[in-house]
């Protein structure tokens, strides 16, 4: 009975990888790497950018998204990505399981529509129960909206839309590096 348990939740992962762009990471990644000065993969070997590819693993995951699929979404996904490992999602659900199933603590909530503000909500009251050092960062153009000040009274940060590159740098830098002891 445990194993097909595992096969079912297996096959449930490998569900959200397909369904959360891990294709759109990969590209990422590579340009990022190709584009730094301590560049260690070649466009002209594709092999080598197939092996940065086989590397991502859902324990990779540091960042969590939940918004629906928008131009934002895509935006911060682009940003973080090449920063770290971010994985989106649309399910409240998926989310939980996934951050409890791979001990991911850095949660970014999208509360504006047509992101469901509620379900946002829920996956915030959710996982602050379960993951209770878990930090949250809620975006939305409405700061003063009553949703977002009840989440920032529960522990979130909000931040305020839009979202410059700046902002992501510092949120990968003192909440993932700093966390981890990385200068």
């Amino acid at each position: 009975m445990k194993k097909r348990i595992e096969g079912k939740r297996l096959r449930e992962l490998l569900e959200i990888i397909s369904r959360n762009r891990w294709e759109l990471i990969r590209k990422q990644q590579i340009e990022t790497k190709n584009n730094s000065e301590d560049n260690c993969v070649n466009e002209s070997y594709p092999e080598q950018n197939e092996a940065v590819v086989a590397e991502i693993s859902p324990s990779d995951v540091k960042i969590v998204l939940f918004a629906a699929q928008t131009a934002f979404s895509e935006s911060i996904i682009k940003m973080f990505s090449k920063e770290t490992v971010i994985a989106h999602f649309e399910d409240p659900e998926k989310i939980i399981n996934f951050c409890c199933d791979y001990a991911v603590f850095n949660i970014l909530l999208d509360i504006d529509p047509p992101s469901n503000t509620y379900n946002a909500l829920d996956v915030f009251s959710s996982l602050k129960i379960l993951l209770t050092d878990a930090r949250f960062h809620v975006f939305t153009k409405h700061v003063s909206f009553p949703e977002a000040i009840t989440l920032k009274k529960r522990g979130a940060i909000i931040v305020e839309k839009p979202i410059f590159r700046k902002q992501v740098t510092y949120i990968v830098d003192k909440y993932l590096h700093k966390a981890k002891g990385i200068n």
